[in-house]
């Protein structure tokens, strides 16, 4: 299946979701459509902030000790992972933020096409910043799974078709998430 799910610190997630909320460096979120990133807001409703690999924000560092252990945890479960080629963070990490009724609502996976920096995706990962009750899930297709919104929980799976998936939509609660992907250097 090579769906994973870590936890990291709570706390860690509290001060991204403070960061989001304070923040004015936020807009619609995007997708990548027809050979461009636009707002489509029937594939996707969001609002997003983003944080280069390279930031030495200390909250965006703090995310990232933490999630270099779950990404650990991973390359030993799935060791053959670490052995096709070097990899790292060379994208950008989205703060997500969906209000009730808000999602990922099409069914996508996270390597869509030969061009950069998509093609160069090797490895996905999704922090859920915050529970959600009723609704919120992400779900995967070909698994049949579905996995619940829980504060700290990270989720690390493969980027290709064979790991398309969707989010759920929370109908009552606003749901917050970080993700991003570990690209081939």
């Amino acid at each position: 299946m090579f769906i994973e799910q870590y936890y990291i610190k709570k706390n860690v997630c509290n001060d991204l979701v403070n960061f989001f909320k304070t923040t004015s460096d936020k807009g619609p979120g995007r997708v990548w459509h027809k050979g461009d990133m636009n707002v489509n807001k029937s594939i996707k409703q969001s609002t997003e902030t983003s944080f280069y690999p390279t930031s030495p924000h200390p909250l965006f560092v703090n995310y990232k000790i933490e999630l270099k252990k779950c990404v650990e945890k991973y390359k030993k479960r799935w060791p053959r992972c670490d052995k096709v080629a070097s990899y790292a963070m060379t994208e950008s990490c989205n703060i997500q933020h969906y209000k009730p009724g808000e999602g990922y609502h099409k069914w996508h996976c996270e390597r869509v096409g030969s061009k950069l920096p998509s093609s160069t995706r090797h490895l996905v990962f999704m922090t859920y910043l915050n529970s959600v009750k009723q609704g919120g899930e992400t779900e995967w297709l070909h698994q049949k799974l579905k996995v619940k919104a829980e504060i700290g929980k990270t989720v690390i799976w493969p980027s290709d078709w064979t790991h398309t998936h969707r989010g759920i939509t929370a109908k009552k609660e606003h749901k917050y998430i970080i993700t991003g992907w570990l690209n081939f250097i």
